[in-house]
């Protein structure tokens, strides 16, 4: 079974910006089993929950996840209950506040966003 740490070795990453997860219920042991020191490396978890389809699997699974997450100072947004983004504010500061950045000032938030972090996004 593939797991986080697994993940940081074959990426050979320090850190990883943006970490998409759709394993189709695997989702839940990756994250909860997964070393907090290894999700303090992760800046965003794009996360597909199937408690939906999955037999043995509920609501209360999503929960744990998200919860273990917010304990990790993750703030998550869903629009449908299923797929999640999970993210991190940068340190000191507030929601909603953002620093300009040269990207910012020339391509626009989105190109600024996939410029750092285009050369370390993995998908599993």
């Amino acid at each position: 079974m593939l797991d986080l740490k697994a993940i940081f070795e074959i990426c050979t990453a320090g850190e990883i910006d943006v970490l998409k997860i759709d394993i189709e219920g695997a989702e839940y042991d990756l994250l909860l089993r997964a070393p907090s020191e290894l999700l303090a490396k992760t800046r965003r978890v794009l996360v597909e929950f199937h408690d939906h389809c999955v037999v043995g699997v509920s609501e209360a699974d999503n929960q744990r996840v998200i919860e273990r997450l917010g304990q990790l100072n993750f703030l998550h947004h869903s629009v449908d209950g299923v797929n999640y983004v999970f993210f991190r504010r940068p340190p000191g500061t507030r929601f909603g506040q953002r620093t300009a950045t040269r990207s910012d000032q020339n391509f626009g938030v989105g190109a600024e966003i996939v410029g750092r972090t285009a050369a370390r996004t993995w998908w599993f």
